[in-house]
């Protein structure tokens, strides 16, 4: 091949010193061709991953076996007819983050765990179509959790969302929105009542000790209405 490009090029070198403008095009054409030509080469001729395990009489992966991923990642488990199905383990290439449980057509389906290297959050509970669906709890690496209902990897549903400072609130969830009846507890107070999208709102009933002072409340509606319906008790 480099033998026909010089033979080419040295037919071309009239061209070259008639129109160099037209040679130079031509000649950065013809050197992006050759270059994704190696590239494509060189992509092919690197190993593929080796499957090791159980195959079924077609040659298909069914069974246990282990898998490393082109991508960097790693399964190792259960498959029927090349899908990962059943129970297994996913390692993602970071070696932190990693799926463990119940798989269905190579998808996260069923009971398992899911750790976050990232950020070091860990959930357990149920997955439908590799999100959280069903009922589940992660919690947080910055500290805090959430367990309760889930659909379409959000918080939807019946739940209870506990923050780093102690706080929690118990109620509705909808998209990952506290959203409809709740109650926020904190140390010293409780708010009652219904929230939309994240905001208590405006006539929620604030509980509270004499001697209360309301700036606690401050960031606690998340940018909602001022909460002033505050009834104290001894």
């Amino acid at each position: 091949m480099v033998a026909f490009i010089a033979d080419m090029l040295d037919h071309l070198a009239p061209l070259s010193r008639a129109r160099p403008i037209v040679f130079a095009v031509f000649t950065a054409v013809v050197a992006s061709l050759i270059l994704r030509r190696a590239l494509r080469l060189l992509y092919s001729s690197r190993p593929k991953p080796k499957y090791v395990g159980q195959r079924d009489e077609n040659g298909l992966m069914t069974g246990k076996g282990k898998l490393p991923l082109s991508n960097g990642d790693f399964y190792e488990g259960e498959f029927i007819k090349g899908m990962f199905h059943g129970e297994g383990l996913y390692m993602f290439k970071d070696g932190k983050s990693y799926y463990r449980g119940s798989f269905k057509s190579s998808m996260f389906h069923g009971k398992g765990e899911e750790m976050y290297g990232t950020s070091n959050s860990k959930y357990v509970g149920s997955f439908k179509a590799n999100r959280r669906d069903g009922h589940g709890r992660i919690d947080y690496g910055t500290g805090g959790s959430y367990v309760g209902k889930w659909k379409n990897g959000l918080k939807h549903g019946t739940g209870t969302l506990k923050y780093v400072n102690g706080d929690k609130f118990f109620g509705h969830f909808e998209n990952g929105f506290k959203q409809g009846a709740g109650e926020y507890s904190g140390r010293t107070f409780r708010i009652v009542g219904n929230w939309t999208k994240n905001h208590a709102d405006a006539d929620c009933i604030v509980h509270a000790k004499k001697g209360f002072d309301p700036s606690h409340l401050i960031g606690v509606s998340e940018g909602g209405p001022d909460l002033t319906n505050i009834q104290y008790s001894q």
